[in-house]
C-alpha cells in the first residue's frame, strides 16, 4: 500500500494555499465521507472515531482535469466514482457479509 501522508516538505508548502487545520496530515481530497443511508448498508453505524478498517473499492474514471499556468508547473486531478466498496476491520472481519452492490443505490 502506498501511504498518502504528506512530508514536512509539503505540508509547509500547502501551509495556508488550502483551508485546512495546521495538524493537516493527509492531501485534500484523499477522505471519503459516508451518510447514515451508507453507514447502514456498509455497516458502520457502531463504529468510533481512530477505528482502523480496511477499504477495498471498485471505481469508475468520471473525469480528468490538467491545469497548466504560464511559468508554473502544471497540476493534474483525477475524480474517480466509487461503485462498489468492501469495508473489513483491521483483523480482516468484514463490516458487511458481501461487497455492497454500490454504495450509492436507491
Amino acid at each position: 500500500m502506498i501511504d498518502l501522508k504528506l512530508s514536512k516538505k509539503k505540508k509547509k508548502e500547502l501551509n495556508g494555499e488550502v483551508p485546512s487545520s495546521s495538524d493537516q496530515e493527509y492531501p485534500w481530497g484523499t477522505s471519503l465521507t459516508f451518510e447514515d443511508e451508507q453507514l447502514k448498508k456498509l455497516n458502520l453505524s457502531k463504529v468510533e472515531a481512530g477505528d482502523s478498517i480496511s477499504l477495498s473499492a471498485i471505481g469508475k474514471i468520471v473525469n480528468i482535469s490538467v491545469y497548466e499556468k504560464d511559468k508554473e508547473k502544471g497540476r493534474k486531478s483525477v475524480e474517480i466514482q466509487l461503485q462498489k466498496i468492501e469495508i473489513t476491520t483491521e483483523d480482516g472481519k468484514k463490516m458487511r457479509k458481501q461487497v455492497a452492490k454500490e454504495v450509492w443505490e436507491d
